[in-house]
């Protein structure tokens, strides 16, 4: 057994993954978690034949950092309709998402020391007044009350 200690990752049911029947994910097919286990999972996959499509049930689907399956590279081998492996897949808007990241954080200038102190110190003079609410309502002057009431 491996020292590293695996957690399996929190999978709910319908959750879309990538599945594989190899390690490196050279044709990894979309599927839908069917039936979440303790250190496996069952995956719903769409298989296609010419024009026909037509669902596969994978009822022994492990998460790829398993170290289980780094030990036994053979278990893939032995029933390959049987046996997969499987990671979080991405929706396209998370892949945008994180290439806009990527793309943003490349962009930005990370400050050094003494930047960083210089910057501080800037935010630090600014007043800050947070206010509340609605703003109070300020009483007029006299002297600029047009009317006049006379007794």
């Amino acid at each position: 057994m491996s020292d590293v200690p695996f957690t399996f990752p929190e999978i709910t049911t319908g959750q879309p993954v990538e599945v594989s029947f190899d390690n490196a994910f050279a044709k990894p097919a979309l599927g839908f978690i069917q039936q979440c286990k303790t250190n496996t999972c069952s995956v719903l996959v769409w298989s296609r034949r010419g024009d026909t499509a037509f669902p596969i049930i994978i009822p022994d689907c492990r998460h790829k950092d398993d170290p289980r399956v780094k030990e036994n590279p053979h278990w893939l081998g032995e029933e390959p309709r049987g046996r997969a492996l499987f990671r979080a897949a991405l929706s396209p808007n998370e892949v945008t998402m994180q290439k806009r990241i990527a793309e943003l954080e490349s962009r930005v200038a990370k400050p050094e020391g003494d930047q960083l102190e210089t910057l501080a110190s800037k935010l630090t003079d600014i007043p800050y007044h947070p206010q509340r609410g609605r703003p109070r309502k300020v009483a007029k002057p006299a002297d600029t009350i047009s009317e006049t009431v006379e007794v």
